[in-house]
């Protein structure tokens, strides 16, 4: 018979006496997830020692912290937060494989945390809360992350309220595309995707944004400093069944650019296509299609922002064409007004002050445009 030492990492690890010759053998060894490790045997009958090849191998499988480059095998599960992605330059590779978080219902948990990291990439996943009782959930949370990317990954967050698919917070040069986030919150308060905080030179291009809840929806909300980010050819689907669903909302941004965006949002009333609130000025606004539903949903909404331009807007057939207040001034071209009986496209025009483009002041009829306001300038 044979004495044999398991070594990890060159410590001996496990020891089994009186193993078989030719026989095989096993035993459990609990190791941290995330990290590189080596393995071998040593195995001796008193008068010599034999010793195997060592190997490296690395511990991945479930859900835990990760300190390398992570490919999944095969859907997990966490009552909490699952992935907590603790090293840079790494890559989560869900390989088309789910991941599952709070599964208990405690609220507050990530399904994949990137916090204060740079060159990280989640991609290829479906990250999904399962459970619909806790709130201030985060599908994908990166909070102080640069120079990162989100890719090709689907996110439905579950819960009460405060529940947000992509979350970026004083995050900057990151890309996010062709992700397909459903927020899917029973009461307020859920987010798609969310750039705040000084967030800058990021890019988010070809993403499906589902939201659904009762009040305050947002398909895309930009605040506090989120400055020179590029939003392109993205589906934003603000449903909340009652009021106050925004397809994209802009506080406090400026400088950013939006091209090519469709956006439907409904509700019951003040449904919002774009708008833009306190200081949300010099954006650009370019190619965007936009429809609401509601009483007073309008397609687009300004508040106390200047100097933005919109350009080549279709406003399809919303509840409600412009509106905006006395301290805003803006700028539109080639706006295509849409109603199910014709079309009106005005070349250029400002702006000023509060003024309220309904369906009644600028009537589209038969191809036929009335116009009963002073609105245009």
């Amino acid at each position: 018979s044979l004495n044999c030492d398991l070594l990890i990492n060159n410590s001996i690890n496990v020891s089994l006496t009186g193993v078989s010759s030719g026989a095989n053998s096993s035993t459990i060894v609990n190791l941290s997830r995330g990290f590189d490790y080596t393995w071998g045997v040593n195995c001796t009958d008193g008068s010599l020692t034999n010793q195997t090849i060592f190997r490296i191998f690395n511990v991945t499988d479930g859900c835990g912290t990760l300190n390398i480059s992570t490919t999944l095998t095969k859907n997990v599960n966490s009552a909490g937060t699952c992935f907590i992605m603790n090293a840079d330059n790494t890559t989560l590779d869900c390989n088309g494989y789910t991941i599952e978080y709070d599964s208990s219902g405690i609220g507050g948990v990530t399904g994949v945390d990137a916090r204060n990291r740079n060159n990280v990439t989640v991609k290829n996943c479906i990250i999904r809360d399962i459970n619909e009782t806790g709130a201030n959930g985060y599908g994908i949370n990166f909070t102080r992350t640069n120079n990162s990317f989100v890719i090709n990954n689907t996110v439905i967050t579950n819960g009460t309220s405060n529940n947000y698919g992509i979350y970026l917070l004083t995050s900057s040069n990151n890309t996010l595309t062709n992700n397909t986030i459903n927020t899917q919150g029973t009461t307020n308060n859920n987010y798609g995707m969310v750039v705040s905080t000084s967030s800058t030179f990021n890019t988010l291009t070809q993403n499906i944004v589902n939201t659904s809840g009762t009040i305050n929806n947002y398909g895309i909300f930009f605040l506090t400093s989120a400055n020179n980010n590029t939003f392109t050819n993205n589906t934003i689907n603000a449903r909340g069944t009652t009021n106050g669903n925004y397809g994209m909302y802009i506080q406090t941004s400026s400088f950013n650019t939006f091209t090519g965006n469709t956006i439907t949002t409904n509700g019951t009333i003040n449904n919002y296509g774009i708008l833009l609130q306190t200081s949300a000025s010099n954006n650009t606004f370019t190619s965007n299609n936009i429809t609401t539903l509601g009483t007073t949903s309008y397609g687009i909404r300004i508040l106390n922002s200047n100097h933005s331009f919109f350009n080549n807007t279709i406003l399809n057939n919303p509840a409600q064409w412009i509106t905006t207040n006395i301290n805003s001034t803006n700028n539109f071209s080639n706006t295509s007004f849409v109603s199910f009986n014709g079309t009106i496209t005005l070349t250029n025009f400002t702006l000023t002050g509060a003024q309220d483009i309904t369906q009644q002041k600028l009537n589209v009829t038969f191809n036929k445009a009335f116009l009963n306001s002073t609105n245009l300038s």
